[in-house]
């Protein structure tokens, strides 16, 4: 019997080992599908805006929490169908289009150094998508709409949800 017991705490100890290591995430309607321009020389220059977002966090534990942000960003639009897109020093490359149409996969990452820990211990990693951001250039103007879902778990048990949704303007 002791042997049994023993064999069962191993078991045990081994599987909380391997499950609290265990994380993953899923996002939706996140995904970049815009093909890159092989000429945006008419949109390419450095856009200053504002980004406005309001995020709604559902911790499974807890009830939910609706945040609002408004961040400075700047938005760079290169010649060869690249975009970059900064909030706070962090920066997340992107695609434009011939047409002036963008798009930039949003990671946890611009949120910020100090939600790092929060978010990792949900099973998110800064390297998550949880928004997209899309929109159009059209000198000197250019807009965006945030939107997205992203789904953390640990050991396959959601344990956070954070939508987002928002706008961005900027000008040259």
């Amino acid at each position: 019997m002791k042997v049994k017991n023993q064999i069962t705490a191993i078991a045990l100890t081994g599987l909380s080992v391997l499950g609290g290591g265990c994380s993953s995430s899923s996002s939706t309607g996140t995904s970049v599908s815009i093909t890159p321009g092989s000429d945006t020389s008419a949109y390419s220059a450095v856009y200053q805006g504002t980004l406005n977002v309001q995020a709604v966090l559902n911790i499974t534990t807890e009830s939910s929490q609706t945040a609002t942000y408004s961040r400075n960003a700047t938005v760079t639009v290169g010649i060869n169908g690249a975009v970059a897109f900064k909030v706070e020093g962090v920066e997340v490359l992107g695609v434009v289009d011939n047409s002036g149409n963008w798009e930039v996969a949003a990671t946890l990452a611009l949120l910020g150094e100090e939600a790092k820990d929060d978010y990792e211990s949900f099973g998110c990693s800064t390297s998550d998508v949880f928004a997209k951001i899309t929109g159009t250039v059209s000198p000197p103007n250019l807009w965006g709409a945030v939107s997205g879902k992203l789904t953390c778990y640990q050991v396959l048990i959601p344990t956070l949800e954070l939508e987002t949704t928002g706008a961005l303007t900027a000008t040259q």
